[in-house]
């Protein structure tokens, strides 16, 4: 179960998504409206709404990645919309946004502001359709999570010191207007972003290793359970076997899960706190069958 964990169940949900989800259009505002984001490195546009009704984003924002690929959160140029529709154009690889009463703000030495009505938004994708198959975390392996993680804590450490020191040279060289606020803004908002997703991988890493392991102690519970009802009907006898499981140990799980996610207790902790439960009514359960 572990080495199925590690990397086999994750790359065969991600294979069972990528059958399920063969249009581009309905598995990008499926994802947009659960996640209020679409925020896909690869992707030219980092994109955030408000709330999706349907297939129109109320609220939406568009950030134009810049030119350097090794600096996603660089950003050219800002579009905000009151509302849009987006469509993909596979044939000719673009998708075409429609604008209602957006605002567009354009990132530089000299930076403007224009206010556009009823136009279109044109953004070139490539060919190669997984650019909008971003894995969900339970789709990726376990690698991908450390990998993951990795960059979430360099980010992290880095990112609001480099816009600091970049603010401040512009500040001590008396040209304060230079300085993009909007950046600086934008890096400590996103710390917390980075944070949490780091805490979410962290969970996902111990939620697989720990159930897992909960075969093992389901086992050694519901075996001498089902020994001490075996003199009642079999129907009575199988439910008890799964009784301390259902009541105690998914709970106690799904608590762990949230607990360690929040950050509010330690992952291991947390998420073995079902195990250790059934761990020990199985020291209070397993001598009285022994005994016969």
């Amino acid at each position: 179960m572990l080495y199925l964990s590690w990397a086999p169940i994750p790359h065969a949900n991600n294979l069972a998504k990528l059958i399920v989800f063969k249009n581009m259009e309905e598995m990008f505002y499926k994802f947009l409206k659960r996640d209020r984001e679409f925020n896909n490195t690869r992707w030219p546009f980092l994109i955030k709404v408000r709330d999706v009704e349907g297939k129109v984003m109320l609220g939406p924002t568009f950030k134009q990645r810049g030119r350097d690929p090794k600096n996603p959160t660089q950003f050219g140029m800002i579009v905000q919309a009151q509302r849009a529709t987006l469509h993909f154009d596979t044939e000719h690889s673009n998708a075409r946004v429609y604008l209602d009463r957006a605002e567009v703000q354009r990132i530089g030495p000299q930076d403007d502001v224009v206010i556009v009505n009823d136009k279109y938004l044109d953004i070139p994708i490539p060919n190669d359709n997984k650019l909008l198959l971003e894995k969900r975390i339970q789709e990726r392996t376990t690698s991908e999570l450390v990998e993951e993680q990795a960059t979430f804590r360099w980010l992290m450490a880095q990112e609001r010191k480099r816009q600091a020191m970049a603010a401040a040279l512009w500040i001590g060289s008396g040209r304060i207007n230079r300085v993009s606020w909007d950046q600086v803004q934008r890096s400590f908002l996103d710390y917390g972003t980075w944070d949490m997703r780091w805490k979410e991988y962290e969970t996902e890493k111990h939620l697989r290793i720990a159930m897992s392991c909960g075969s093992f102690f389901f086992v050694m519970l519901g075996a001498p359970v089902g020994i001490l009802f075996a003199r009642r009907d079999f129907l009575s006898a199988f439910i008890s076997c799964f009784v301390p499981i259902i009541i105690l140990y998914y709970p106690l799980t799904l608590l762990g899960v949230n607990l360690s996610k929040e950050g509010l207790l330690n992952a291991t902790l947390a998420l073995w706190s079902g195990n250790a439960v059934l761990a020990v009514l199985t020291g209070l359960v397993l001598p009285s069958v022994m005994k016969h």
